[in-house]
């Protein structure tokens, strides 16, 4: 069962309906057995027996910024600039004691940082995991995301914060500018997963780094023989011209995995495993196991 909340007729969605599709067939899955829905309500609770699987999904929902002025805490509001008509910024009381009080929640000694510091707050997280894991009889909930726990998430050194916004895959330094041309995101708070899928009835079974996770998976290993298995000639006949490009494509894979596990990049996303009604979940996965790739 695959979710996906776009508009049905988005041409984004239905191209990423036909590459899921060519990818899923890849791994032997027939078409049969793929549902898509625009919805997780659809699935009645208690309905699922499987994985929830979500990939920089979290850090893309709505945050509340706030800032610490004069020994308490102010939200970052939006606003108009009469002037200009451009979004400005404006700070004000918190909109709500949720938002006043979540540092304190995770005992994030903010009070003795410097005037001026930044911190987002994301409220939006517990509601979605709830709806999300809903259907979840028996299972697994998989985030894979850029963020830390409370304590390394809240640092007196993080001034600013860690929202941020990406155009045309570049670092822009203005949210509030070309509202609806670029993306907003900001790191995850993983505590907070954590506590809430514990109210939720989710029981922590790991969390790691996704370098970490996919060398316990093997991962290099699986790169080497899948590149062996496509790329033949590349070791082989190197002196040829097939040979050469089999070399070619062998090198640009293993790079791309390479990629995935730079600890100073991709491969510093945290992953997060829950799970429902499996308990030793912790001691089985090979995610989380011994490492068995170097």
């Amino acid at each position: 069962t695959l979710i996906d909340q776009a508009a049905p007729d988005s041409p984004l969605r239905r191209a990423r309906e036909q590459r899921l599709r060519i990818e899923l067939a890849a791994l032997g899955v027939p078409p049969e057995a793929v549902r898509w829905l625009d919805d997780p309500h659809e699935i009645p609770p208690g309905a699922l027996v499987g994985c929830v699987v979500s990939n920089e999904l979290v850090d893309a929902l709505p945050v509340h910024l706030v800032e610490k002025r004069d020994g308490a805490l102010a939200e970052v509001y939006v606003a108009v600039d009469e002037r200009t008509g451009q979004l400005v910024e404006r700070l004000d009381e918190p909109s709500s004691q949720a938002v006043s009080g979540y540092l304190d929640a995770y005992h994030i000694p903010w009070r003795g940082y410097a005037d001026g510091w930044r911190a987002e707050v994301r409220l939006a997280a517990e509601p979605w995991l709830r709806d999300t894991t809903a259907p979840l009889s028996h299972g697994y909930v998989l985030t894979i995301d850029y963020g830390d726990t409370a304590r390394g998430l809240y640092t007196r050194d993080r001034r600013r914060g860690t929202l941020a916004a990406y155009s045309r895959h570049q670092l822009a330094e203005r949210p509030l500018a070309q509202p609806g041309h670029q993306d907003l995101t900001a790191h995850v708070n993983f505590t907070a997963l954590i506590a809430s899928g514990r109210l939720l009835g989710l029981r922590l079974a790991g969390l790691t780094t996704q370098a970490d996770f996919l060398k316990r998976l093997g991962v290099r290993a699986e790169a080497e023989a899948l590149a062996q298995q496509l790329y033949p000639a590349a070791e082989t006949e190197r002196h040829t011209d097939r040979g050469q490009a089999d070399y070619l494509r062998k090198r640009t894979l293993l790079g791309a995995v390479a990629t995935l596990l730079n600890p100073h990049g991709l491969g510093g996303f945290r992953v997060l495993i829950q799970q429902r009604g499996a308990p030793g979940t912790s001691r089985r996965l090979f995610g989380l196991g011994p490492q068995n790739d170097s």
